[in-house]
């Protein structure tokens, strides 16, 4: 398999998993309609608004594998027909790992988009933070749980879930920069530009998805977390 058709096939890939209505399908096996209530939003801090924390915590699961299951898949079609480096040669240990975290990029990259638009809803979906913390599951573990440790505590003494998330995709990128330019894992390979492009894109779009919740933190209107 050539790379440009493995990357096209990445995409369509990433974006129809992410396209799978989990938070809108579990409400609706609730009886409720998620896009009538509360921020019209189908992403777990909704669900956790209307139907409770047990139900936020699994549709945030569900979304985190709409991330994982796509990228295992395509890791393994890389492993088994396309991981060979410019030289026609196979790689290190370390420089397919390095391949393999930067496809948790970009397979990521697309689940997020399928769940922020997913054709299946009319292009309405959430915010791909559930999503976003499956691809940096997949990326670096120990960044993925630091930065989820962060979220929760930013959200519960603000009470402002989205602050939370706005601030920690804000310094994932951060970290990105400063990581790369220092060679430290999970960036040891230095200042690699489609990564960091990819990095930038994942967090601006997050961020993006969030313009309304930003919208609403500087008019003091945003919602607050309250069970």
């Amino acid at each position: 398999m050539s790379r440009i058709l493995f990357f096209i096939a990445s995409a369509i890939v990433g974006y129809l998993f992410g396209s799978i209505p989990t938070g809108y399908l579990y409400a609706k096996s609730k009886g409720k309609n998620i896009y009538s209530e509360g921020s019209h939003s189908p992403g777990a801090t909704n669900i956790h608004r209307t139907l409770g924390s047990k139900s936020g915590k699994i549709v945030f699961l569900l979304d985190t594998l709409k991330t994982v299951i796509p990228i295992i898949i395509m890791d393994l079609v890389y492993v088994k027909f396309v991981s060979t480096n410019t030289f026609g040669g196979f790689y290190t240990s370390d420089e397919l790992g390095f391949e393999l975290r930067t496809i948790a990029l970009y397979v990521g990259l697309f689940a997020i988009l399928g769940h922020d638009y997913p054709i299946t809803m009319g292009f309405n979906g959430g915010k791909g933070i559930s999503c976003t913390f499956g691809m940096l599951l997949m990326f670096s573990p120990v960044i993925a749980i630091f930065l989820l440790i962060v979220q929760r505590f930013i959200s519960k003494i603000t009470k402002y879930a989205s602050l939370g998330s706005i601030f920690v995709l804000s310094i994932f990128f951060l970290f990105s920069i400063i990581f790369s330019a220092l060679k430290i894992y999970p960036f040891e390979f230095g200042f690699k530009f489609n990564v960091i492009i990819l990095v930038f894109l994942i967090a601006a779009l997050g961020i993006y998805r969030h313009k309304t919740n930003i919208e609403r933190l500087l008019n003091g209107t945003e919602n607050k977390i309250t069970k």
